[in-house]
């Protein structure tokens, strides 16, 4: 734990795969994810608009990265989120499809949360609702981007 520490204190970026908490979630992942580096709208129950960005997406959930300010917004004690409490929250953000930005909302729930530097944060996201045609449209993205390029 302290290794994790003095990195994050260097100013090196910390490799998160070494981060004991994504590894859990890593291993118990259903679906592929493909990286998207996107802005996102993060909206709260109580009509609040938070900014973050996407880091990868798959059919099941996103992981977001945000700054300490949103993080203690999202998820203010900061500590472990337990299963099926995490706080449920609206998403919004464009896919990438054929080289043309497509609007995607979904409603999804906080399961875990991990601090990657001094003022970045991961949130794991699962999708909780997602309309017929935004399942779709993550669909068609994620086939495209795992396509083997030619």
């Amino acid at each position: 734990m302290n290794d994790e520490n003095d990195t994050e204190r260097s100013g090196e970026e910390t490799n998160l795969s070494e981060l004991p908490v994504l590894n859990y979630y890593e291993e118990r992942r259903r679906y592929p994810r493909v990286d998207l580096r996107t802005p996102v709208i993060i909206s709260m129950r109580d009509g609040r608009e938070l900014p973050a960005r996407t880091r990868n997406v798959s059919a099941g959930g996103v992981q977001l990265r945000c700054d300490r300010q949103t993080s203690s917004i999202l998820h203010p004690t900061g500590t472990h989120i337990k299963p099926r409490q995490g706080p449920s929250i609206m998403l919004r953000f464009d896919i990438p499809l054929r080289g043309k930005p497509r609007p995607f909302a979904a409603v999804g729930r906080l399961i875990y949360i991990a601090a990657c530097r001094p003022n970045e944060f991961a949130f794991g996201v699962k999708f909780t609702r997602i309309n017929t045609s935004g399942r779709a449209l993550l669909a068609e993205f994620i086939m495209e981007s795992l396509r083997p390029r030619e």
